[in-house]
């Protein structure tokens, strides 16, 4: 069983979440951010969007395929004039090439079909610029032990 991402009794799921204070620590010793432009491919809510932001980035933009996750990644950084979202697709965003200093895909791997692994990786490089990074992080450990409840389902399922 997934979560339902499109549908609206969902918009909110992880949304009350934040980075992890490690998570920001480990991505600063493996990249500058400061000052860089940086995307999220699969952003859902927003929360490493708004996370990259608060690093520093100069602009980030989230792109994820869910207007009902975009709706709630837009409220929970409402506020923040350096951070934009896209309706798009990890396989092909329609995004600009070798704009970004920095693509995260983060807790997004396990949700595309192990035959377009290839392409949304042509894809995120296609938008870095030279010398710049992909991040592609899945769960973490701590993800899964928070506990379960309306706005983390992950967590429910996880305790069942």
């Amino acid at each position: 069983m997934s979560i339902d991402f499109h549908a609206q009794e969902n918009r909110y799921s992880y949304a009350t979440l934040q980075a992890d204070s490690s998570w920001i620590a480990l991505v600063k010793s493996i990249v500058a951010v400061n000052g860089r432009r940086a995307l999220e491919i699969g952003c859902g809510r927003g929360i490493y969007t708004k996370a990259l932001a608060d690093m520093g980035a100069a602009s980030v933009t989230g792109l994820d395929s869910s207007r009902e996750s975009l709706r709630a990644a837009r409220e929970n950084c409402r506020g923040y004039a350096n951070i934009d979202f896209v309706l798009g697709s990890a396989l092909s965003t329609g995004l600009l090439a070798e704009r970004y200093d920095l693509v995260l895909q983060r807790a997004l791997i396990h949700h595309i079909a192990p035959n377009d692994l290839r392409t949304s990786f042509v894809e995120a490089f296609r938008l870095l610029r030279p010398e710049s990074m992909l991040i592609v992080q899945d769960r973490t450990t701590e993800d899964r032990l928070l506990p379960g409840s309306k706005t983390h389902s992950r967590g429910y399922l996880f305790s069942r």
